[in-house]
């Protein structure tokens, strides 16, 4: 264990309560002082503790001090339930591969301090995701994003159905991005009516400058009729 210098101290302390606090497990002085000089080997006495806990509070860190129990940083962000939700929303994606899933539930793991269960130890995915479609489907939503923001047409190559390696050229105003039940659709104006597509079926998209004068005025109660004829009708056909 190397001995840091005790100007470190307000940070290092700031780390032990982002890491082992919370409203249920507040620290007192004495074990703030163990885990100072445990993890960094740094030796301060409870009075300085204090005075650093002090200094973090007049710096705006929200650190609560629970009388005759101890102190935890209030801003963690995450609570046991929001871990929950987050983590069968990673594993139940149907865009993301298991290995990146991995990935993201051990990041968010270390937003968690040791005194929060993490139960995603146990639990696994089945069925494995294509990554290379994965990237694809962000690359467009990303591009369509720009798109819509930037009023800008969108070029692509679309796919009607996935089994088929057959696609055609499409150009379209992007209007709207829409989820449904995991899977990303576009809303687009296309000469004059709306068109919908599957993001998942899209590739070599491409943002395209569009004239100013030339860029249709949006007709938000069309756009919303055209949605809900979409979606209570050819999309309950198809189940």
């Amino acid at each position: 264990m190397s001995t840091e210098s005790k100007k470190l101290a307000p940070l290092r302390i700031l780390q032990i309560l982002q890491k082992h606090s919370s409203p249920e497990h507040p620290l007192w002085q004495e074990e703030i002082r163990q885990y100072l000089f445990g993890d960094y080997g740094i030796e301060l006495e409870r009075k300085a503790i204090g005075r650093n806990l002090a200094c973090l509070r007049d710096a705006d860190f929200e650190i609560v001090n629970i009388p005759k129990r101890g102190y935890y940083l209030e801003t963690l962000g995450f609570d046991y339930f929001d871990l929950c939700l987050i983590i069968d929303a990673i594993l139940s994606s149907k865009h993301i591969t298991s290995e990146h899933a991995g990935e993201l539930l051990y990041k968010l793991k270390s937003l968690a301090h040791d005194a929060l269960p993490f139960g995603s130890q146990h639990v696994e995915s089945l069925g494995e995701r294509s990554e290379e479609g994965m990237w694809e489907l962000f690359i467009a939503l990303q591009r369509v994003n720009f798109a819509i923001g930037a009023k800008k047409r969108i070029e692509f190559d679309y796919a009607e159905d996935m089994g088929n390696a057959e696609k055609r050229h499409c150009r379209a105003i992007p209007r709207r991005i829409l989820l449904h039940e995991q899977t990303y659709y576009l809303l687009a104006y296309d000469r004059g009516r709306y068109v919908f597509y599957r993001l998942d079926r899209m590739s070599r998209t491409h943002a395209l400058l569009l004239r100013k004068k030339s860029y249709p005025r949006r007709d938000m109660e069309a756009e919303a009729r055209a949605i809900e004829a979409f979606f209570h009708t050819e999309l309950r056909d198809e189940t």
